[in-house]
């Protein structure tokens, strides 16, 4: 099985993450690392912002109720209309 080098994905990631953290202060904006962590606190997304997103979608498939329960009733209405009389 033949090596793989992964230098030009990561160079990627690491300088689409330094161009969103362009004017931050000291390290912030040129150390990867921290780079990132700044970057996902100013976007709101820290990791528990992803645990918390999770959560929420891991909540909702279990409840069994899909979004259009929630957000348009009308046309569940009309959708359980036709999965009834195609029953009977």
């Amino acid at each position: 099985m033949p090596r793989v080098k992964r230098g030009v994905t990561a160079r990627a990631r690491h300088k689409k993450v330094l161009d969103q953290a362009k004017g931050f202060r000291g390290r912030r904006s040129s150390v990867y690392r921290i780079a990132k962590e700044a970057v996902m606190k100013a976007l709101g997304r820290g990791w528990g912002a992803k645990v918390r997103w999770l959560d929420i979608e891991v909540a909702r498939a279990r409840s069994g109720k899909p979004d259009i329960v929630l957000h348009d009733k009308a046309a569940f209405t009309k959708i359980a209309e036709q999965a009834k009389a195609s029953l009977a």
